[in-house]
């Protein structure tokens, strides 16, 4: 975790440390910049070269396949095309301007993303938005036929998690809205942040969880030494 969890659950954002804030956006925010280019704008923050490559621009597996092992940042500040959306994702999530010059991404004349510090800053933009990405060790293959069946397991796995996590951000913020007791109204809801949804969300998701199967403890219906998971405890946000 890079981000200070206790001062992005006021909604305060992370700042680095040449000065540049880097912000979770309020629902309102998201809202008004319309939910899917707000999950275009989170696809261009994760520096991805494949995600944003094939999965966003079509790129075949041959056209792909000449970008080799170059690092992910390289090749995409090489395809003009790409940069201004990354430029405009950027922006998104510093409420400030991000202009691309001499293979580096600034804030008013302050670096900000570059070669050397892109993975930490797609991470804290991550972070702030509720995604925790936990980080990967390179895989190394025998052959190309070992590559390709582990990348159709991956994909059949993502599937079958999209199935499972089937909530969506509207979904979300409706059952905040119609739980007692938090404060949360149509009319105060966009004052939220993405962050500040999501940990409100699951804590309340483990609470009611909780006051479900106390009921069902309390009558002898759980098996022997079975008890009721606790809700008051430390969480990923």
């Amino acid at each position: 975790m890079i981000i200070n969890r206790l001062e992005t659950l006021f909604g305060e954002p992370h700042t680095l440390e040449n000065g540049i804030n880097i912000y979770s956006p309020l629902l309102r925010d998201i809202v008004r910049a319309k939910e899917l280019n707000y999950m275009i704008h989170l696809s261009f923050c994760s520096f991805n070269k494949k995600k944003i490559l094939v999965d966003m621009f079509n790129l075949s597996p041959e056209e792909f396949e000449q970008f080799g092992n170059e690092d992910d940042y390289t090749s995409l500040i090489k395809i003009v095309s790409v940069v201004p959306y990354i430029e405009e994702a950027l922006s998104f999530f510093v409420r400030e301007q991000v202009d691309f010059k001499e293979e580096t991404f600034f804030v008013n004349g302050r670096e900000f993303v570059n070669k050397d510090n892109y993975k930490f800053v797609s991470k804290i933009i991550y972070e702030l938005n509720g995604v925790f990405v936990e980080e990967q060790k390179e895989m190394k293959f025998k052959n190309n036929r070992t590559k390709e069946a582990y990348e159709e397991f991956i994909k059949l796995q993502k599937k079958h998690k999209k199935k499972e996590d089937g909530l969506e951000l509207k979904e979300i913020v409706s059952i905040l809205i119609c739980s007692e007791g938090n404060g949360i109204t149509h009319f105060n809801m966009g004052d939220l942040t993405i962050y500040q949804a999501y940990e409100q969300f699951e804590r309340l998701s483990m609470k009611e969880n909780y006051r479900t199967i106390v009921p069902l403890w309390a009558n002898g219906h759980l098996k022997e030494g079975e008890r009721p998971p606790e809700w008051k405890t430390k969480i990923k946000f």
